[in-house]
């Protein structure tokens, strides 16, 4: 409380001095508090206030900084790239919004059915060449060659071939290929093996557990939600919140400039 009566002090208080102010015995030393004043200089009574006032904006713009710094920090590994990932496909990342097809919802009569899309390419369902037209177009540039500059960061990491290329997939591209591999162990009449049944298995697990992983490294964050449904009489999802991805064209396009033939 001393320090706030500072700023209230009486500005015209006159400094007595005890020489000045000497008693005497007409005189008695009966002083009231009412009648004790602090002497502040106007300087320091400014300043004092301004800081009272400036501080509180100041904290607060330190945690929006803060906020901002941190944000930033997530775009830059987002839309530039981590130190993890291929340095020369960084400069084509950018980002969309993406509301995912294939939701599953039901007729009137409480049958369920898959959401598709008219005039998209389709991906999954009941095997066809169509089907297949669309992997094989998805799954171009799953190899690269890369050379010169571009090959900085990759050498004595990956196999360098007699020509100076250096052999390099980007994950997302194996990944694919392990949707499309367990898609087609789903269908073995139409897909026949090419392989032994033990290292068709071990194939398929490895492609599942590493979609597993890759799904856990992502650790995609967008909320599903609910809705009450009359045709199925229960609550179901709505399959309809949009995600933040990164712009696949770009980076398949990038890896089909790069195939390695």
């Amino acid at each position: 409380m001393s320090f706030i009566k500072v700023f209230w002090a009486d500005k015209t208080a006159k400094y007595v001095s005890v020489e000045d102010g000497s008693e005497t015995e007409d005189q008695p030393t009966v002083r009231s508090s009412h009648s004790s004043k602090v002497s502040v200089s106007r300087p320091f009574y400014f300043a004092s206030l301004f800081l009272f006032a400036v501080f509180p904006i100041l904290i607060i713009a330190l945690f929006v900084q803060h906020g901002r710094l941190a944000h930033a920090y997530i775009n830059n590994g987002f839309l530039k790239g981590f130190t993890t990932e291929l340095d020369p496909i960084k400069n084509v990342l950018s980002e969309e919004t993406v509301r995912f097809t294939g939701g599953l919802h039901f007729h009137k009569n409480g049958t369920l059915y898959r959401e598709t899309i008219e005039g998209e390419p389709q991906y999954v369902g009941e095997p066809s060449p169509e089907i297949d037209s669309a992997w094989n177009q998805l799954l171009k540039g799953q190899y690269m060659n890369l050379a010169g500059d571009e090959a900085t960061s990759m050498v004595e990491r990956t196999w360098k071939d007699e020509h100076g290329n250096y052999e390099v997939a980007l994950d997302v591209m194996h990944t694919l290929h392990c949707v499309n591999k367990v898609r087609m162990a789903l269908d073995p009449e139409y897909y026949p093996r090419k392989e032994s049944h033990r290292i068709h298995r071990m194939h398929v697990d490895h492609c599942i557990d590493y979609l597993r992983q890759t799904v856990q490294c992502h650790g995609d964050l967008t909320p599903m939600v609910f809705s009450w449904s009359d045709d199925a009489g229960r609550v179901v999802a709505d399959w309809k919140e949009p995600h933040t991805c990164r712009n696949f064209h770009s980076i398949r396009s990038w890896a089909e400039d790069h195939f390695r033939p």
